[in-house]
């Protein structure tokens, strides 16, 4: 779980500096190339580029930074020592910017419900008041001024709590076409049938201008009502069940590390409403790991055992 955690931030921070290269530098060759094959269509707004360092797209980027910045959080608020504290609280800051320049909404959401998972499983309820303050300080700083919309950055955030936002707007269009689509496929359209799959396999489709735009939506669409429901009540009982398993651990650090997990986890599921981020790489394989580790929480209560000398 330690290597676990270290390595998810090590690569936060190295993915958060290649991203300000784009930002501030420039954008290699390659880079250029897919931008120029399409990606600008969604990484070029307004004439500002949206960084995507070396993942698939600036959505995937800023949920996994967000990710990455709150396992640091968790970490350097956990019983570790002071210089460990800085250099977690090092690469939190590092991440955060790093989100920042994604110019992607959804990684607001991985903090927002980690800090708010972290604040009640914790049971320190001396820092429960001033949390919940903070958060409430933030959200209505977002939600109800306009102080800071010249930076780039903070406007896209705050995109994020407008319900009437242009991209929202589209988005729940397509899906009441797609749920009248879906009225007679409770078992959807099958694997592979939407977004960049259905324009490489099935150009014909009537999906193919229909993007999910949404990692639960696409379960839908693929697998239909049927699938959806099985899906969601699989994640439900490891979310359910990782609530109780870390009930069970005594260990302070053990603790709040699955609680670090579990945040985590948590805010990039809430995150994958609006971003298909749960199934693409590497936050699928992350996503995966951190639920073996979190059904199995117990485990990590007893002391290591060391191999008897023969």
């Amino acid at each position: 779980m330690n290597r676990f955690i270290r390595a998810v931030i090590f690569w936060g921070v190295i993915g958060a500096f290649w991203g300000l290269k784009q930002i501030k530098i420039g954008v290699d060759p390659f880079e250029n190339a897919w931008l120029e094959a399409g990606g600008k269509t969604t990484h070029v707004l307004s004439g500002q580029l949206r960084a995507f360092s070396f993942f698939s797209d600036a959505g995937q980027f800023g949920v996994t930074m967000a990710y990455a910045a709150f396992l640091s959080l968790m970490m350097a608020l956990g019983p570790v020592k002071l210089s460990s504290k800085f250099w977690y609280l090092l690469g939190f800051v590092i991440c955060i910017v790093g989100m920042g320049t994604s110019g992607s909404r959804g990684p607001v959401f991985v903090v927002f419900f980690g800090v708010i998972t972290y604040l009640f499983m914790s049971r320190n309820y001396r820092i429960l008041v001033p949390g919940i303050s903070f958060i409430v300080v933030v959200f209505v700083f977002l939600k109800f001024t306009y102080i800071g919309n010249s930076n780039y950055q903070i406007y896209r955030i705050r995109t994020a709590l407008d319900p009437n936002e242009a991209s929202l707007l589209v988005r729940l269009s397509n899906q009441d076409k797609l749920r009248i689509y879906l009225k007679t496929r409770p078992f959807g359209s099958g694997i592979g049938t939407t977004d960049s799959w259905a324009r490489r396999f099935y150009p014909k489709s009537y999906l193919v201008d229909l993007p999910t735009d949404s990692w639960f939506v696409k379960v839908w669409v693929e697998n239909g009502v049927v699938g959806l429901s099985i899906y969601a009540l699989s994640l439900s009982f490891v979310i359910v069940m990782a609530v109780v398993n870390i009930g069970k651990v005594k260990n302070p650090d053990s603790r709040q590390k699955l609680i670090a997990l579990y945040g985590g986890f948590l805010g990039v599921v809430i995150a994958s409403f609006g971003n298909p981020v749960f199934g693409q790489a590497p936050l699928g394989v992350l996503m995966y790991m951190s639920m073996t580790m979190l059904s199995n929480a117990e485990s990590y209560d007893e002391p290591e055992q060391l191999p008897e000398l023969t």
